[in-house]
């Protein structure tokens, strides 16, 4: 696999194309690839005792979701590695809430225009992103029981990403 410097350039040029512009309006987002982890994150999900052979997160999100959230659209999606990079980053361990089921998952958050929830389902082969969504119930997820926080909200190093 090559680098992660490589990879998230390479992935931050796809999303920066008219080809994923005209996916996101067709709603025909799955399998692009829509960031890179951190070595930080791949560390904080084998240390919550998932496993995963991927860096990739790819994308998940059926066409549903676009008219669930109505916000979702192209720049909210290219949000997802600066959401990974200088936000809350949490992971999910299975059965932390009652639809949780037996799985984990990574959540990523920002504070914008309200807090924004990046969800990825860790799979032993793959990290799929399943849905970006404003989220009015933060403080309830930080109450799950089991949540592992990777990295905590900071205003100033989300404020300083380079952006």
């Amino acid at each position: 696999m090559a680098p992660p410097a490589i990879a998230r350039a390479q992935v931050g040029d796809l999303l920066r194309s008219p080809q994923f512009d005209a996916a996101v309006r067709a709603r025909t987002v799955g399998d692009w690839p829509m960031a890179v982890i951190s070595q930080q994150v791949e560390n904080a999900i084998a240390g919550a005792g998932a496993t995963t052979a991927a860096q990739i997160v790819t994308s998940k999100i059926k066409a549903g979701k676009f008219n669930r959230h109505q916000e979702l659209n192209a720049e909210r999606l290219r949000n997802v590695q600066d959401a990974l990079d200088y936000g809350e980053v949490l992971i999910e361990p299975p059965d932390s809430y009652d639809r949780q089921g037996n799985r984990y998952t990574l959540i990523a958050y920002y504070e914008d225009d309200g807090w924004w929830r990046h969800v990825i389902e860790i799979d032993q082969r793959q990290l799929l992103l399943k849905t970006v969504f404003r989220d009015d119930r933060r403080d309830d997820v930080m109450k799950r029981k089991g949540l592992v926080i990777v990295r905590p909200w900071d205003e100033d190093r989300w404020q300083q990403r380079g952006k």
